[in-house]
Formats: C-alpha cells, sequence, structure tokens
C-alpha cells in the first residue's frame, strides 16, 4: 500500500483509512493480518525526511506498525531515500563470501571447475536485478566491478596486480559494465517486439524516419530519448535504455531474429567493444 502527499500527518490519514479497509475485509473473509510483519516506510530526499522528522503512526488491530528504513522486496533492497547503498553493500557482502570459499576450495579445482564455480555461485548475484540497481552512485558500482577482478585473478592464479583486461579475454567473461548493458538491451529488444509488460513497451517510441540521419537513408531504428531535467531521471531504465538501444550497431537494431539470436550477436558484440 502506498501513497504520497506533503506532510507526514497528510500520508498518515490516507494509509489508515486504506488499513481500515483491509482490516475489514479481511474479517470478511477469515484471514489475518499479522502485525509483527507488517511495517511503514517514509520515502523521500534527506531533506525533506529532516524537514519531516515525526513518524507516522499507522495501527492494525490496534497494534502500531514498525517503522523501517530498508526492506528486501523480491531480493531487492529499497531503502527510504531510494538509493542504492543498503542493496550494494549486501550484494558485496554475498560476493565476497563466495570468492573467500572460491579462496579455499580452488586448490582442489581445476580453471574449468573454478569458472563453473564462478558462473553458479557469483555470476548470478551481478545479473540479478542489475537493470534496475545499475542505477547506484558511480563508487558503488566501482565496488562491484573490483570483486569480479579479484575473481578474475583468483581462477587464474593471476597476480594481484596485473591486468584484468586479457584475463576477461582469457575466460570469456564480460565486464559488469557490460553486463548490464547486455541485460539492459535484452529487455530494450523484448520491449520493441512486444515480448515485455505493456507498461514497459508503451514507453518506448521510434523516432520519425525524416528525423534520423543514417548513410544511405536507411533507417537507423533509433528511439526518442525522453527529456531528463535531473541526474537520477538519466539513470532510470526508460532513459538510458534508449540512449543504450541508439547507440547500438543498426544491424542489431534492425534484427528481426529470435530473442536468442539477439542474445548471441549482442554477447559477440559487447566483447569485441
Amino acid at each position: 500500500m502506498h501513497t504520497s502527499g506533503k506532510t507526514i500527518g497528510d500520508m498518515q490519514l490516507k494509509v489508515q483509512d486504506d488499513l481500515q479497509c483491509v482490516e475489514k475485509w479481511c474479517h470478511e473473509n477469515s484471514m489475518f493480518i499479522n502485525s509483527d510483519k507488517t511495517k511503514c516506510m517514509v520515502i523521500g530526499t534527506r531533506q525533506r525526511l529532516r524537514l519531516n522528522q515525526a513518524d507516522p503512526v499507522l495501527t492494525i488491530e490496534n497494534n502500531i506498525l514498525q517503522k523501517s528504513t530498508i526492506e528486501k522486496l523480491l531480493g531487492v533492497r529499497i531503502d527510504s531515500n531510494l538509493s542504492w547503498t543498503g542493496h550494494i553493500n549486501y550484494l558485496c557482502s554475498s560476493i565476497s563470501s563466495r570468492i573467500f570459499l572460491l579462496s579455499k576450495i580452488k586448490k582442489f579445482l581445476n580453471i574449468d571447475l573454478r569458472k563453473l564455480f564462478y558462473n553458479g555461485y557469483i555470476l548470478p548475484l551481478i545479473d540479478y536485478c542489475c537493470i534496475i540497481w545499475s542505477g547506484c552512485a558511480k563508487n558503488e558500482l566501482v565496488r562491484i566491478i573490483k570483486l569480479q577482478k579479484r575473481a578474475a585473478r583468483l581462477i587464474l592464479d593471476a597476480d594481484p596486480l596485473s591486468s584484468s583486461a586479457p584475463l576477461f579475454k582469457q575466460l570469456g567473461w564480460m565486464t559488469v559494465e557490460n553486463r548490464i548493458s547486455y541485460h539492459k538491451s535484452v529487455l530494450m529488444h523484448k520491449c520493441l517486439k512486444n515480448e515485455a509488460p505493456v507498461y514497459l513497451t508503451e514507453k518506448f517510441k521510434e523516432m520519425p524516419e525524416i528525423n534520423q540521419y543514417c548513410l544511405r537513408n536507411a533507417s537507423c531504428k533509433n528511439l526518442q530519448v525522453p527529456k531528463a531535467k535531473t541526474e537520477l531521471y538519466k539513470k532510470s531504465f526508460i532513459y538510458s535504455g534508449s540512449i543504450l538501444w541508439n547507440n547500438l550497431p543498426i544491424s542489431l537494431k534492425k534484427s528481426t531474429s529470435s530473442t536468442s539470436s539477439f542474445k548471441k550477436d549482442l554477447k559477440n558484440y559487447l566483447m569485441e567493444h
């Protein structure tokens, strides 16, 4: 349940009314709300939250709900400032613990098994919802990049100060940045083929061909890029996805192949750049 307002008081009244409707529905349908597992979070900028220091007082079954500043939602940690610090901290901790485990068992594994460990236990952590959390601060993204480089050096028994580029080439890995671009481009491809949810597909529109400047008058298949007034909006999927798609080679954008074929071609392109 959510609402918006300029003051804590306004939002508290709206949400409490909704909670009473939920309570009534639950009673009528013989269902029970666990108030210990029900929390509330006030979301806003640090400046706005400082101006509204009073906590909302919301109740269910006469029990006051606990206020939270960060919660996990489908594996992604959302905080009261909509920053990604909490999620990146958790992600780096999880990756570090698995890299540590790999360092302890690698002497029993050949390189192929070490790569298998990485693909099964570390890479999924990096990939999961990276389209969303990639809007984090640059210094937070660097933390994950460094962990990926550490894993590469560990797998290949390389010097801790060795360059990561030849190691990635030997392992056949994409960098964290390229993996984010890969997953974002694949979702863009699905959006443009109407294979994604409507609330995403309706956000993207092709530019009229008359406004596209391509060699030999070929269609660039470029998208209209929404105007962005803030740096935060530039990190959103709607904006960054459009920019990323427009920068892809025309051959990829004009591809009418299946998603699996597009993934293969896209991966080859990203590995070369």
